[in-house]
């Protein structure tokens, strides 16, 4: 049997492709495969990063927003203790000028501290001192009566609320408040001797609005035995204090 020549353009059957060939195909696969994998780590560390970066931002807008409630409520804690002061402020106002009733008789001590004058003027610091546990008010003008030997009321002595010649130009009424101890008073003015004068030797002090009066064994104004005028008397309304205004 005779052999074939085998042609230029016929390969050997087994071996398609060159050597050179199939390394080179082989390389690129290779090529490719690592390619692949870089570009897999590239993603996975952008990704990686991108997670970090929106983590982190996360964290810090969370913890500014925590920042920001802290703020708030901070304010909404000294807006909260400044009302409460407020309203407890107004509660102890209102419940202190509910609970304050005007002075009783029952509440004060009367003394009566002389003063005098140029021409025969006379005065007295009529002082009403509140030796109650509770605080009381005063408001207005005390009434001041007077009385002879037999405990008689002398009926000719007029009161003017005014300052006279020892209490000149005295404050108009108003509200005090007297705590226990505190003390009130009112100017008395008058002109001793004449004939506009009494045969008074005991005078009381009424409180306004009540109607018993605070005694006391003396008597600064009328004192005569002349009972046929009228004699007259000024008084300034209550002030704070033991010592009234005077023009003195």
């Amino acid at each position: 049997m005779d052999d074939k020549p085998i042609t230029p353009t016929q390969q050997p059957i087994g071996n398609p492709l060159p050597q050179a060939h199939q390394v080179s195909l082989h390389q690129k696969r290779h090529l490719n495969s690592l390619t692949k994998f870089v570009l897999f780590i590239i993603i996975l560390v952008l990704c990686s990063g991108g997670i970090y970066y929106w983590q982190h931002k996360k964290a810090n807008d969370l913890d500014q927003h925590i920042s920001n409630l802290n703020s708030q409520v901070s304010k909404l804690n000294a807006l909260d203790s400044k009302l409460s002061a407020q309203i407890k402020n107004e509660t102890t106002t209102n419940t202190t000028s509910e609970s304050v009733n005007a002075c009783s008789t029952n509440d004060m001590s009367l003394t009566i501290n002389p003063t005098s004058g140029a021409a025969g003027n006379e005065g007295a610091a009529v002082v009403l001192t509140n030796t109650s546990k509770q605080t009381c008010t005063l408001y207005g003008y005390p009434i001041v009566q007077y009385y002879d030997a037999s405990g008689t009321l002398v009926t000719n002595v007029n009161e003017l609320l005014e300052g006279g010649m020892i209490f000149g130009n005295p404050p108009q009424p108003a509200v005090i408040t007297l705590a226990p101890n505190q003390t009130a008073s009112s100017g008395l003015s008058y002109t001793e001797g004449g004939s506009n004068s009494s045969s008074a030797v005991a005078m009381k002090v009424f409180l306004p609005g009540q109607s018993t009066g605070l005694s006391f064994n003396k008597a600064f104004g009328p004192s005569t035995a002349n009972t046929e005028e009228p004699f007259n008397i000024s008084v300034t309304s209550l002030q704070s204090g033991a010592s009234p205004k005077t023009n003195q």
